[in-house]
């Protein structure tokens, strides 16, 4: 086989084809490596910037948590300084306070002494009425009856008071009387307003009290009472037992004589007319709706024990210093007699 003949023109063409596909692959290279160096170059500019933005942010709130700190500290001076200016006002109300309390107890030991000599003078000037005079002499006899009444009602009211913890000083309660008569009065009218105020107010407080101690005496009693045999209700608002039933019914238009026992529920006894050997007697029509009712349970002679709640018996006043405001009362009422209304007649 021969050799062929070396082609000049083919290899002439070929080679310089050949180095452009190089160079562009060294391009392609270069560009590719440019675009990751810019890529990087980028990235790093980013992380510069973000280091440099957070200190930023960092710088920013330092100096707003030192704004805030020189803020809280002017605001504690200034709330330093006004408890210091209250503190010193304060003194000054407590200095004038404490002067005035030290005048005004001088002004009412002054007027306590006074009082007294002014009771005592009016309990030494008191010339009592010879009884002789009082009983021949008819106008003054009425001014006494009128003066004992007015007299028996304070004594009331007293005992009244009493009963509900104030207790008052009688010589001081009897000069008072005395010098509102004789028009000799030692209070000034705000003084004696306001007296009488705080006066009506240690009522009201020891009456809500006593109230409240009655009605959870009653509360306790009905709770035992409710299950004793016999016990039934009345629609008129009470409860009630029969003891004895009696014999021979009840008319309408008989006279009927009782005899009632009152007591509160801790048995204290207001009042037995059994004791006083007494007895009342009226026709049926002419007794209290209570007691009415009462008597339409039983027969001739028949005795019945009922509870009654404050609201039908002495109500939130109470009786004087016998009965406790809001007290529930215990009656027995035993029907002593009949007497039949042609008997009567």
């Amino acid at each position: 086989m021969e050799n062929q003949p070396y082609n000049s023109d083919l290899s002439g063409i070929q080679l310089p084809q050949l180095k452009l596909k190089m160079l562009n692959r060294q391009i392609q290279a270069l560009t590719i490596n440019e675009r990751q160096y810019k890529i990087r170059l980028q990235q790093q500019e980013r992380e510069l910037l973000q280091v440099k933005l957070n200190k930023i942010n960092n710088d920013l709130l330092f100096l707003l948590n030192k704004k805030n700190i020189q803020q809280k500290l002017k605001q504690q001076e200034e709330l330093k300084q006004q408890v210091e200016d209250a503190l010193k006002k304060s003194n000054s109300e407590n200095l004038n306070l404490n002067n005035n309390i030290k005048l005004l107890s001088q002004r009412i030991e002054e007027s306590e002494k006074a009082q007294k000599i002014a009771i005592e003078q009016a309990l030494a000037t008191k010339q009592p009425i010879p009884v002789e005079q009082l009983k021949n002499n008819e106008a003054l006899k009425q001014a006494y009856a009128a003066g004992i009444a007015i007299g028996q009602d304070a004594m009331t009211i007293h005992k009244e008071n009493q009963s509900l913890g104030q207790d008052m000083d009688k010589k001081a309660y009897l000069a008072g009387i005395t010098d509102a008569i004789e028009g000799h009065i030692l209070l000034s009218p705000t003084e004696l307003h306001t007296a009488l105020i705080a006066s009506d107010s240690a009522v009201a407080k020891n009456r809500d009290a006593k109230k409240k101690e009655q009605a959870q005496l009653a509360k306790t009693f009905l709770a035992n009472w409710s299950k004793q045999k016999g016990v039934m209700s009345d629609s008129l608002g009470y409860s009630y037992k029969i003891n004895y039933l009696g014999q021979g019914k009840i008319k309408a238009t008989d006279m009927i004589s009782i005899v009632v026992k009152e007591s509160l529920l801790d048995g204290t006894v207001v009042s037995d007319m059994d004791l006083q050997n007494k007895s009342l007697t009226l026709p049926l029509e002419g007794y209290p709706p209570l007691f009415q009712s009462a008597i339409s349970h039983l027969q001739n002679h028949g005795e019945i024990t009922f509870i009654v709640p404050p609201e039908l018996a002495y109500g939130d006043e109470g009786y004087a210093s016998a009965v406790p405001p809001g007290a529930s009362i215990m009656y027995t009422l035993r029907i002593a007699d009949v007497i039949a209304a042609t008997a009567n007649k």
